[in-house]
């Protein structure tokens, strides 16, 4: 389990037996339904972001992405990268047949970020990959790796790589 995700397991199971010892007692022997407002004197916070709120963490999606730069210092996290793109290359004469796409700079720069799209899931992306993507900002999100020292998103779903808005 992701070191990020514990506490937030920890903290839901503590908020659920708060509710359900509140609701116990709420009820009691008296047949009361558990009372889910709270009490007199007692506020609650906003579940649900409220205007002025803070904005979605840099690089959480690509309404708000980091820089394809940023991708070797996030290898083993889930982001958001805009860039870019210098090179689109189908490789059919490897095993897999993946489509290469080097946002940044071109191979074999290991300074570049490097999305795969692989032949079992080519179809997903199949008119993005029919425009001309060199030349045109592109935000790839996913989880990154690192391939022979460069950082790699392997891209599953075409929600995972967009045409970024200039």
């Amino acid at each position: 389990m992701r070191t990020w995700i514990r506490p937030l397991v920890v903290l839901g199971m503590g908020m659920l037996a708060v509710f359900l010892a509140a609701g116990s007692e709420a009820s009691g022997d008296t047949g009361q339904e558990p009372r889910l407002a709270p009490a007199a004197g007692q506020t609650v916070a906003a579940a649900t972001p409220t205007e002025g709120s803070a904005p979605a963490a840099e690089g959480s999606s690509c309404r708000n992405p980091l820089p394809w730069q940023a991708a070797r210092s996030h290898v083993g996290t889930t982001v958001a990268l805009q860039g870019p793109v210098v090179r689109v290359m189908l490789r059919d004469d490897l095993r897999g047949k993946p489509v290469f796409i080097s946002v940044g700079q071109p191979f074999p720069s290991r300074q570049r970020l490097e999305a795969v799209i692989w032949e079992d899931h080519r179809y997903a992306f199949a008119s993005l990959l029919k425009t001309r993507l060199e030349g045109r900002e592109v935000c790839v999100s996913g989880h990154v790796g690192l391939r022979d020292g460069v950082p790699r998103v392997v891209l599953k779903a075409a929600s995972q790589l967009q045409l970024a808005a200039l």
